[in-house]
């Protein structure tokens, strides 16, 4: 699973700063021998999806990207953490260039899959029949995490304000995404689902 991570870990130069309050460990863990095979998205409409739940779920996505912005390095250290992929003391890891596939869970036990590369950054990815609450759940607390790590980073390393997001790793594939989605809900032609990843367990 880590074959391509030899030639990617590197210590945080300055290191990163120490965790306060909770870590990624407590809000989701590794799940080799959950996930199921099968296709995974990013997003699939529901039996009641309608224009304005298209439009929400790029936003939802809008903010896990936003999230990660200017930290991706230090993000994917946090995340394989869980895995026991890397020693304590690297603090950052280069994304690979080639697509990587994490089997994930959430606290409320749901398997989901995670991808990591340098076109499209750090992904997450549902099954069809993953429950509309636990997905939004996942989404919220992988968000909500990063978006305070980001601001910790930022402002213990650089001694500024958080910026805005608008340069995060993946920023050109995902604004092509939405632009696709954007046009095809113009012409009235239904989104099946987008960021498809077929996982073999």
């Amino acid at each position: 699973m880590f074959s391509w991570l030899k030639k990617r870990r590197s210590p945080a130069q300055p290191p990163a700063p120490d965790r306060q309050g909770p870590r990624f460990s407590d809000h989701f863990s590794a799940d080799s021998g959950g996930a199921v095979s099968g296709s995974y998205a990013m997003w699939f409409p529901s039996a009641e999806e309608t224009p304005a739940s298209l439009a929400h779920a790029l936003g939802v996505i809008d903010r896990v990207y936003e999230s990660m912005d200017s930290i991706e390095t230090f993000a994917l250290a946090e995340i394989l953490g869980c895995f026991g992929g890397i020693e304590r003391d690297v603090m950052r890891v280069t994304l690979p260039d080639e697509t990587a596939i994490l089997p994930m869970r959430s606290a409320a036990g749901l398997s989901f899959l995670l991808s990591v590369s340098q076109e499209k950054g750090i992904r997450l990815h549902f099954l069809r029949s993953a429950p509309d609450d636990l997905r939004a759940e996942a989404l919220s607390s992988f968000t909500s995490y990063f978006a305070a790590r980001r601001q910790q980073i930022i402002q213990d390393l650089l001694g500024i304000p958080t910026p805005p997001a608008t340069t995060y790793v993946g920023k050109a594939w995902w604004d092509t995404m939405k632009e696709v989605a954007s046009g095809l809900q113009k012409e009235g032609v239904p989104m099946e689902k987008f960021g498809t990843i077929i996982y073999q367990a």
